[in-house]
């Protein structure tokens, strides 16, 4: 996992976990835009990707530049990336009420994995 910080639609990634960015800062995105973080790519590195309304786009660098983009969930759900189904890669999805859509592939729905956590 890689800690960043983001101002406005700039990001500041820190692969060192020294306190300061060791990746040069670069626009991605929008300030109203929600940011997630996911390796995207199975390549053992996070990287940057973010979420404007039912549109995700995902970052397979640090250079601000959507690889794969896709419609997944509501505006109004909860966002999350995991890697689900343990091939290496992160993948979508979303927490509306007490259910939870995961999706095996970075692509629109339909979801793969549906579970409740009414009761825990």
């Amino acid at each position: 996992d890689t800690p960043a910080v983001i101002r406005g639609n700039l990001w500041y990634v820190n692969n060192g976990f020294d306190g300061s960015h060791d990746v040069p800062a670069f626009a991605f995105g929008s300030s109203t835009d929600i940011p997630i973080a996911g390796d995207w790519d199975g390549d053992g590195k996070d990287t940057p990707g973010l979420i404007r309304g039912i549109h995700w786009y995902l970052n397979e660098g640090y250079d601000g530049i959507a690889a794969t983009s896709f419609l997944y969930g509501n505006a109004t759900d909860a966002h999350v990336a995991g890697d689900w189904d343990g091939s290496g890669s992160s993948t979508a999805g979303i927490v509306r009420a007490a259910y939870w859509f995961l999706s095996n592939d970075n692509a629109s729905e339909p979801h793969d994995i549906l579970f409740s956590d009414e009761g825990w």
